[in-house]
């Protein structure tokens, strides 16, 4: 399982490594032993977390009215009511994309794991000294 560290004094960054939270808490915190980090579970998506089969048909859907008005109401009915059909469309177009498009390289913080304290005996066993 990969980890992420979330330093307490900047709540954008995530670091894929240890050390390297540690030693940004050292070089931009006045008082580094007053900091914690938050370990996370890595949580980098794949096409299949990304794509929503509703959200193509409510498009198709708005997109129709638009055009048709009130006679393209019922436009996707048939598919936006059918799991089976929707099951189908999701697995036809998470083909496409596996097939013709990179999986993402972003990522995120998922669970939490635990928090650490920034204290001296960390940053020693780190090689990292304090100011």
């Amino acid at each position: 399982m990969s980890k992420v560290y979330l330093a307490s004094c900047n709540d954008e960054l995530l670091f894929d490594d240890l050390e390297e939270c540690v030693q940004f808490i050292v070089d931009n915190s006045e008082y580094p032993l007053t900091k914690t980090i938050d370990v996370f579970e890595k949580y980098q998506p794949e096409h299949k977390d990304l794509l929503d089969v509703e959200c193509i048909l409510e498009n198709l859907q708005c997109r129709a009215e638009d055009i048709g008005g009130d006679y393209a109401e019922d436009y996707t009915d048939s598919v936006y009511y059918d799991k089976d059909k929707q099951s189908d469309l999701f697995e036809t177009v998470l083909a496409w994309l596996n097939e013709n498009l990179e999986q993402p390289t972003f990522y995120t913080a998922g669970k939490l794991l635990e928090t650490l304290v920034v204290t001296e005996e960390l940053c020693k066993s780190l090689n990292i000294e304090l100011g």
